[in-house]
């Protein structure tokens, strides 16, 4: 029988030795990795800085982008959008005739103040490419068409950034919400046209701070059949998107009336329904 010569240790005690090497080797790197990973999220300065961060961001938006503060209470704008001073007397003066305008559609036919004129309108301001709310705003925009299908109304959305959001592209966005165009519209156009529209029409706030980083009001705006403007609202929130169509329905008697749930019951209807769960 053959053995191995001697001062030669067995291969497989050659092959133990280097695994045992290789897996401490292992277990040392996972060791600085955790540490690293607890310095990083979950020690008292991570957790401090965490903290600071989510008090200073707005809940609903991505960090960085930049929102339009207004008093719900007493209708108040806030805002210092370049210099673009509003007086909150003058802000609040409604009904307001808004002065005439002319953009252009997602179909590029013209439509301004006098072709929107003859029914209610509900006003918007967003852009394709927005980091921000936009979507949950737009989105907000076919509930409320969804919703609202018994009323002569028609739906506005205007982009703050028509340098990029051409006709096309806003067709492409207002199919990704599956809009009906037959009363909604997307609308673009000069820049300065619509800029001066929201500003000195509607005493908003509209300012581009970066390329692809614009200030803008998330509200939404009423406006009569006449071309007053007459009302806006915040209506993210529920019961600021019921008084929306409350307000929409008093300015189309023709249509059936509905009556809209108040603060009151809504939290009531939430607590039948967790009661229920």
């Amino acid at each position: 029988m053959n053995q191995e010569p001697n001062g030669t240790a067995p291969e497989s005690t050659q092959m133990t030795t280097g695994m045992k090497f290789i897996y401490g080797f292992i277990v040392m790197l996972w060791v600085a990795a955790g540490a690293a990973v607890y310095v990083t999220f979950f020690s008292d300065d991570a957790q401090q800085q965490l903290a600071n961060a989510e008090q200073t961001e707005t809940p609903g938006e991505k960090p960085g982008t930049l929102s339009a503060e207004v008093d719900d209470e007493n209708k108040t704008i806030v805002f210092n959008s370049q210099g673009e001073v509003v007086d909150p007397e003058e802000a609040n003066e409604l009904p307001r005739q808004l002065e005439p305008f002319s953009l252009m559609n997602q179909s590029n036919e013209e439509i301004g103040l006098e072709e929107l004129k003859g029914k209610p309108w509900v006003g918007t301001f967003v852009f394709s490419t927005c980091p921000g709310p936009c979507s949950m705003i737009t989105g907000r925009m076919k509930q409320l068409q969804s919703e609202m299908k018994d009323v002569d109304f028609n739906l506005v959305s205007v982009t703050v950034d028509p340098k990029n959001d051409t006709p096309e592209k806003l067709t492409k966005y207002a199919d990704a919400f599956t809009a009906d165009l037959e009363n909604w519209h997307f609308l673009t156009g000069d820049v300065n046209v619509i800029y001066e529209l929201i500003r000195s029409g509607f005493k908003m706030p509209v300012a581009e701070m970066k390329p692809g980083d614009i200030l803008h009001t998330n509200r939404f705006v009423v406006v009569d059949a006449e071309g007053n403007y007459v009302d806006s609202f915040t209506a993210l929130q529920d019961e600021q998107f019921h008084a929306l169509k409350k307000r929409i329905r008093g300015l189309t008697p023709e249509a059936s009336i509905v009556e809209e749930p108040t603060e009151e019951k809504l939290s009531e209807e939430e607590s039948t329904t967790k009661e229920e769960l």
